[in-house]
């Protein structure tokens, strides 16, 4: 019985120690999936990827390129208000075409309907509205195959023709048309050019370039301001040289020189100075002017048209407003001395 105890309790305690020396079991973790990244091929923009067999999309039209600037023609010369003649024609026929002015109104005279034609198209053309005709309005007028009609011209709805009745094929054959030839068309007259009463220059007129002209005792050349294009800029006063190297002013110029001075022009074709208080009326025709009621003759040499501008010799000044005039040939300025009327009364 002791032995039999004795292994019981020898087993008991080999089981408890066998029991305490093994490890408990732990959890298994469980695998964390990484996943891989993604080749991301970048594709620049404006192409496309391409694959496999798939054919690649044509590329973008390209932009079209800006519309090519119009580089003013100078030998086009400017055109304003009071101008006359047969340039101021074309511009108003020109003008008829795009539709800023009405049929009929080509009649050679820049007045105030011109001017507003000529302002409108210039607006609608991107151009300096100044309703003066200079070379880029002429240019952009005449050169452009683009110039911008009248937009408030309203097309004419031309009548639709109405088809008539189709008539009904006979069984009798036509008779065969006879061919009348066509009358000869009667050559058409020449028309003869009415005859003028204004002034015409000579077609030898060359402008006198470097030439200056200075009133008075002040020193200083004659200059106005002048929108040209819808820029201000400050020029001298337009001086021609005829075939005989006499030299003529522009009287327009001349009068926008100095502040007291004005040149117009009546509708009757009466020509209008007034400069240093005196009033000079000039007939249509340039060969009479009227001072204070006194009628004075006057020549080609004094007064004259040239491309539509009116012109005056030096002689017209020394007629109409007693000048004296001294050309200074080293400086190739014309000098002008003019005593105002209300001056020589007092004196007198």
């Amino acid at each position: 019985m002791d032995f039999l105890k004795t292994l019981m309790l020898y087993m008991s305690l080999t089981f408890a120690t066998s029991v305490q020396s093994t490890v408990p079991p732990q959890e298994t973790p469980v695998p964390t999936f990484t996943p891989v990244p993604a080749v991301v091929e970048v594709v620049p923009e404006g192409t496309q990827a391409v694959s496999g067999d798939v054919t690649p999309a044509p590329a973008a039209a390209a932009t079209a390129a800006p519309e090519a600037t119009i580089t003013p023609n100078r030998a086009y010369s400017n055109l304003k208000m009071n101008s006359r003649g047969e340039k101021v024609k074309k511009l108003q026929q020109r003008l008829i075409e795009l539709g800023y002015l009405s049929q009929g109104d080509d009649d050679g005279v820049y007045g105030r309907q011109t001017y507003n034609a000529v302002k409108a198209f210039q607006k609608a053309n991107g151009l300096g509205a100044d309703g003066i005709a200079g070379d880029a309005t002429q240019t952009h007028l005449f050169e452009n195959p683009s110039a911008a009609p009248n937009p408030d011209m309203t097309a004419v709805p031309q009548p639709t023709a109405t088809p008539g009745p189709t008539q009904a094929p006979t069984a009798e054959p036509s008779a065969e048309p006879t061919i009348v030839p066509p009358e000869s068309e009667p050559e058409a007259a020449v028309p003869t050019a009415e005859p003028t009463s204004a002034p015409v220059a000579s077609p030898a007129m060359t402008a006198a370039v470097g030439v200056s002209v200075v009133l008075n005792d002040s020193g200083e050349k004659l200059t106005y301001l002048q929108q040209q294009d819808g820029v201000t800029v400050r020029v001298e006063p337009r001086l021609w040289l005829d075939a005989e190297d006499r030299l003529y002013l522009d009287l327009i110029d001349l009068a926008a020189c100095t502040e007291d001075w004005s040149f117009t022009m009546s509708m009757d074709g009466t020509y209008q100075l007034l400069a240093e208080g005196y009033e000079v009326l000039i007939a249509a025709d340039g060969l009479a002017c009227t001072v204070e009621g006194e009628t004075i003759p006057l020549t080609e040499e004094d007064f004259l048209l040239y491309e539509a501008s009116p012109l005056c010799g030096p002689t017209l000044l020394e007629k109409a407003l007693g000048a004296e005039t001294l050309w200074d040939a080293d400086e190739k300025t014309l000098m002008l001395q003019i005593v105002h009327r209300d001056v020589a009364k007092a004196t007198d």
